[in-house]
């Protein structure tokens, strides 16, 4: 199996480059499929661990991490470099991310005009923001994809009729540790893990943390991003300083999961964060807001975590303080959350694809 993968960018930090590195790894190591990325822009290199065995090549190379409006204009030399590639590497399927409008425009018609079949792997929740552009390309080739892949079937019921053949497949976790007498953490750490951009709503998290007010408790946020100087300063303003450590980008961030003692996360809008299925694979209880639809696969509400009203500070600030009430209640909800996430297990993720793949294959054979 010949699998070519269009995804914008590989060295950069997020959820969805570490999940494309995963299965792109595993796909290479364990399935020995004969795995290619073609990036948008930027260097060949992945910020997350990749198989020696993945070929990942730039189709502008000498662009680094360009802001939007010049990647749209130079987005024409993807069409080029797409039609290049799949014409030398003669694909079976690729795979093609949902955004931005022009990949997935140039990456849709490319792969028609070549009679490539092409799956759309769709990262980003229903409700997270779309432009105009990106909502008219979606509606157009949606459609035309041998396969469409949702991460929630929220977003199924929402986006579902625009492919029949459109799927759930979960992101996966490669970590999970299911050690029966693991033992929380009982260090009365809150942590967060991710960009601080304002999809994470992370002025709402500063300002539960001190509604909440909880004594001998620190709120520890690994990451960086854009909000940084504007977050320190919020918590210099709300007099937390004390309690709230920020501790930048890290690449050992299974030690904070270890040691916290439960995870805490402020979105409003998401796909399916790789960060909570750590937590999950850690065994750390979850308060995350109630928001559609990617909190409820991740929290059975007061059985692994609590979800809090949407945007709603004193409710996530009143989730947080029951958290950090009972420590034997942390314990049981480590235990539920090391079940549910069984079902992210990377292999029980592949062997979804590999059912796609394989319903992909034998139609396109058919045609």
């Amino acid at each position: 199996m010949k699998l070519l993968i269009f995804y914008h960018s590989m060295d950069e930090h997020g959820g969805a480059p570490k999940v494309y590195a995963r299965m792109a790894s595993y796909w290479a190591d364990v399935c020995g499929y004969d795995v290619t990325m073609l990036v948008h822009y930027g260097s060949t290199n992945s910020t997350y661990d990749i198989s020696p065995k993945v070929k990942i090549k730039s189709a502008m190379p000498t662009v680094e991490k360009p802001n939007r409006y010049v990647r749209s204009l130079l987005s024409p030399i993807l069409l080029k470099e797409l039609y290049r590639e799949i014409k030398r590497e003669k694909p079976d399927i690729v795979i093609l991310n949902n955004a931005p409008y022009y990949a997935l425009t140039f990456g849709a018609t490319v792969c028609m005009a070549r009679k490539v079949p092409f799956v759309i792997w769709n990262h980003d929740g229903f409700f997270m923001r779309s432009t105009p552009m990106y909502k008219i390309a979606r509606k157009l080739f949606f459609p035309k994809a041998n396969a469409v892949i949702l991460l929630t079937n929220g977003d199924k019921d929402h986006l579902g009729h625009l492919n029949s053949n459109t799927h759930i497949i979960k992101n996966p976790a490669d970590d999970i540790d299911l050690v029966a007498e693991r033992t929380l953490a009982n260090n009365n750490i809150a942590l967060f893990v991710g960009r601080f951009v304002p999809q994470k709503s992370l002025s709402n998290l500063l300002h539960a943390w001190k509604k909440a007010a909880l004594a001998g408790w620190k709120l520890q946020l690994v990451g960086d991003g854009i909000e940084r100087t504007m977050l320190e300063e919020l918590a210099a303003t709300l007099g937390i300083t004390d309690s709230v450590v920020f501790l930048g980008e890290r690449t050992d961030t299974a030690t904070f999961y270890r040691n916290a003692s439960f995870f805490v996360m402020s979105s409003k809008h998401e796909g399916l964060p790789v960060v909570c299925i750590e937590a999950l694979a850690h065994g750390l209880p979850l308060v995350l807001y109630d928001a559609p639809y990617w909190a409820a696969e991740l929290v059975d509400d007061n059985k692994n975590g609590f979800l809090a009203e949407c945007g709603d500070t004193s409710t996530l600030a009143a989730a947080m303080q029951k958290m950090a009430s009972s420590h034997e209640m942390r314990v049981q909800f480590s235990a539920h959350s090391l079940q549910k996430v069984t079902a992210f297990a990377i292999d029980e993720v592949s062997n979804r694809w590999e059912e796609i793949f394989k319903q992909v294959k034998t139609s396109s054979m058919r045609t």
